[in-house]
């Protein structure tokens, strides 16, 4: 996921490059390709407006921090299993 946000990050430095402007690309075009549906604007309180706030952010980001975490918890699980007995 890490790697995927980093290809994100090119996508749209080649985009920049064509175009002169940064243009972010949001989470929730990617939560809205993968069926998710949109949160009411209107309710902005408790769960829903974390949800509002997240798709809001730039998707490169999101993608490099859940795969870093997901590397994180990986590597910490893998440090944690007791080495065999011979």
């Amino acid at each position: 996921m890490a790697l995927a946000g980093l290809a994100v990050v090119c996508h749209q430095m080649l985009l920049w490059q064509q175009d002169g402007f940064w243009t972010p690309i949001p989470f929730g075009v990617l939560w809205v390709a993968l069926g998710g549906t949109q949160p009411d604007l209107l309710d902005m309180h408790g769960i829903r407006g974390i949800m509002a706030w997240l798709l809001e952010q730039p998707l490169s980001l999101l993608l490099m921090l859940v795969g870093a975490s997901l590397t994180w918890i990986g590597i910490e699980g893998i440090s944690r299993i007791p080495p065999p007995k011979i």
